[in-house]
């Protein structure tokens, strides 16, 4: 874990993915920021029951701070990711405030402009720590594998 002291890690989206990564990359204590529009999480699958009164909203919505509280190397930001600069390295907010990082990872990335990528996110990281068990953020945080 050595290699990724000083890692920017951003995380866009809030969903099941994000907050898993985030969990992950915060549990091994990794530098995060989970950028999300909303300040809470929604679990779906449960809104047919909301819809019917079976349930409250309370019931199926979680704040994202509450969540990630036992992880203080993760920072939560309430904004709209509108562009990735890959030649930058930097994410901007519609707000205009920028987070540079070392790597990234989204599933709504088809919904981003990204600028500065010819074949793909080359730092993207996996949006299954379940899978990878942190395996991608040490790959992509060693400083072999940083630009220099």
């Amino acid at each position: 874990m050595q290699a990724c002291q000083g890692c920017r890690i951003v995380v866009i989206g809030a969903g099941f993915a994000g907050i898993e990564v985030a969990r992950g990359l915060g549990a091994a204590g990794i530098a995060v920021t989970l950028i999300d529009r909303q300040n809470h999480h929604l679990f779906q699958p449960l809104l047919y029951q909301v819809a019917t009164a079976a349930l409250s909203p309370a019931d199926i919505a979680e704040p994202i701070r509450k969540m990630l509280r036992d992880h203080p190397s993760v920072e939560i930001v309430l904004g709209e990711v509108t562009a990735i600069d890959g030649a930058a390295r930097a994410v901007t907010l519609a707000s205009g405030v920028r987070f540079a990082y070392d790597a990234w990872s989204s599933r709504r990335a088809r919904r981003i402009p990204i600028s500065g990528m010819t074949t793909g996110p080359p730092s993207r990281l996996a949006s299954r720590p379940s899978r990878t068990r942190g395996g991608s953020a040490r790959a992509c945080c060693s400083p072999s594998s940083r630009p220099r």
